[in-house]
């Protein structure tokens, strides 16, 4: 009852800050993100495709859109908007803008990426799925050489690969029935979880 209300609220909110400035493509953004949470998906897509009508570069609004597609299982429509989106994060123009906007675009590549590879093992296309988690990973943890060796090297232990990247890898190799390749990759995701010079501990 309580969330029920807190949305109530935050709606209210929203619907008043875009009567007095309907264009504000941030407040629609975040009126977009309510409504996906919510489960109102159809609502979503309506502001999200309106914002996206006033500002198509708009990484966020790509991304999120995107999102609300998959839970729809517009597969298609989904990984086109990703597309999008990427051309986006890979503009040389937009990265050169700014640190931040670098950084932001580098984020964007990695969250597209590892989407699109979600997408495809739902549609059970489980070869094109695996290379786009694999370039996930490549784009999420630069100092893994090669996943397939799983072969680790940063010099002070500092960063770890996200073991949640590492599932999404490991359920495919289930999916393909290479349950020895799983094994190894939970196993390599496990070392990852542990805390070996207090830097890095892995989440339940």
């Amino acid at each position: 009852m309580e969330c029920g209300v807190e949305f109530e609220e935050s709606e209210r909110h929203f619907k008043k800050a875009l009567e007095m400035k309907p264009d504000h493509v941030k407040t629609m953004l975040k009126y977009g993100v309510l409504l996906s949470r919510s489960r109102r998906f159809q609502e979503a897509h309506i502001v999200f495709r309106n914002a996206l009508e006033m500002n198509p570069n708009d990484m966020d609004l790509r991304y999120e859109h995107a999102n609300v597609l998959w839970t729809k299982q517009e597969y298609e429509e989904a990984i086109m908007e990703l597309k999008r989106c990427l051309l986006v994060a890979t503009n040389p123009e937009q990265m050169q803008k700014s640190i931040e906007m670098e950084n932001k675009c580098k984020e964007f590549q990695e969250k597209c990426v590892l989407l699109y590879g979600i997408m495809l093992e739902e549609k059970q296309e489980y070869d094109k799925a695996e290379l786009y988690i694999a370039q996930a990973i490549s784009l999420n943890q630069p100092n893994l050489k090669s996943l397939p060796g799983l072969s680790y090297h940063d010099k002070d232990g500092s960063k770890a690969v996200d073991v949640r990247y590492l599932a999404e890898f490991m359920l495919i190799k289930i999916r393909k029935g290479e349950f020895k390749e799983a094994f190894k990759i939970y196993q390599f995701a496990k070392y990852m979880c542990l805390n070996a010079n207090g830097n890095y501990v892995c989440e339940e």
